[in-house]
């Protein structure tokens, strides 16, 4: 094999593949713990969202994690009646979009179809 042979094909990897490499890294860091885009895939959130409409989210809104695990470094705001969140599934891990009706301490009920929350009547359509 000659030199000139030998030196084409140790070049083969572009020059700018490194970087390439590390602009990808970035941006999956950054959407790992600062912004991502979700698509909605049900109705439920109704007046507000719809089936097939996409939302950015700002991943560092209730705090910071670590990029690629659910490591917290920082502390956010907490979450507050009316925000609207994302979160995984507990039963089955899906990816669910839903508004925050009530926190820590409020009491929920629902009666024929509308819901109680905190002494306010809000209708959310659940019948």
């Amino acid at each position: 094999m000659s030199h000139k042979s030998m030196k084409t094909k140790k070049n083969w990897i572009p020059s700018g593949l490194p970087s390439l490499l590390l602009l990808i890294l970035g941006v999956m860091a950054f959407r790992s713990s600062f912004a991502e885009h979700y698509y909605v895939s049900s109705g439920s959130m109704g007046n507000t969202l719809f089936s097939g409409d996409r939302v950015l989210v700002s991943k560092s809104a209730y705090g910071l994690r670590a990029p690629f695990t659910k490591i917290e470094l920082l502390d956010g705001e907490a979450v507050a009646r009316g925000d609207v969140v994302i979160f995984d599934s507990p039963r089955d891990g899906t990816r669910l979009i839903k508004r925050i009706v009530g926190v820590g301490g409020d009491r929920i009920d629902i009666n024929a179809g509308l819901l109680w929350s905190a002494g306010n009547l809000r209708s959310m359509g659940l019948a």
